[in-house]
């Protein structure tokens, strides 16, 4: 089972052998009751599209796997990491990788693509508020272009989360200029990476790769998606305190390493 772990983000290189044609980084902090599921779901989904590889995807398959399933747990202390080392230990398309602290989702999302050997790759949350299905959506849009972004057609959040999420959109655009909807889940060519490196270590992640794939003259397309409700637990975003960091990021890498 190959299996990393580290205290700091390392800097992987992108460049390695194709080993599957999709991965599929899933993010895990503190979600030991929600990860077994989600996994199990990925797994179920791969079994599902057998027979249907050449349908989905624009490129010769080449005889590779059609998918490999990298989890990240970013420094969990509630048995998450324990969890994912077991789920692989029974399942060779599977990997681990542990942040033996917590670093952000942003690091959690660098680790995870970096470990990625996929022709492309994407992420979903642990907390099984999108199902691995929904990637079927993103797929045909491949034979296209390099980058299918996805915003939310519905997401219902409450009154505190969806003040925080307007108030934190109107600020990137202002920022930014770029259309601030765009969802952590996506689908890109694994090979752009090596060329649009992520700075954020917070949720901004999600937006500055697209950033910076769009400002580059990137081919996109969008889809719409709708997440269902969190299965346990609580969400570690919508919180003042981590907005207030992740504020402070996206005017950093705005101001002083924007290129």
């Amino acid at each position: 089972m190959p299996f990393q772990s580290t205290k700091k983000d390392k800097g992987f290189s992108f460049y390695k052998e194709e080993g599957a044609l999709l991965s599929v980084v899933v993010l895990a902090y503190n979600e030991a009751a929600n990860l077994p599921i989600q996994v199990d779901d990925c797994l179920g989904w791969f079994d599902s599209l057998k027979g249907r590889v050449s349908e989905l995807f624009p490129d010769d398959v080449g005889g590779l796997p059609f998918g490999e399933i990298v989890i990240v747990d970013d420094g969990s202390t509630d048995g998450t990491g324990g969890i994912a080392r077991d789920l692989a230990e029974g399942h060779s398309g599977l990997r681990v990788v542990r942040h033996r602290v917590n670093l952000g989702m942003g690091a959690a999302v660098r680790s995870g693509y970096a470990a990625a050997s996929g022709r492309y790759v994407t992420q979903l949350p642990a907390d099984c508020q999108i199902h691995p299905s929904t990637l079927e959506r993103f797929l045909p849009a491949m034979r296209r272009v390099d980058l299918v972004l996805s915003t939310y057609r519905r997401r219902g959040d409450g009154l505190k989360r969806g003040l925080m999420s307007r108030g934190f959109q109107s600020l990137v655009r202002s920022l930014y200029g770029v259309d601030p909807r765009y969802t952590g889940t996506m689908v890109l060519k694994r090979s752009l990476l090596s060329r649009f490196p992520i700075r954020s270590n917070t949720f901004f992640a999600n937006l500055e790769l697209p950033f910076r794939l769009i400002e580059a003259g990137v081919d996109y397309e969008v889809v719409e998606i709708e997440p269902v409700p969190r299965r346990s637990g609580a969400s570690k975003v919508a919180n003042p305190k981590r907005i207030a960091h992740v504020v402070g990021e996206l005017l950093d890498i705005r101001f002083r390493h924007w290129s």
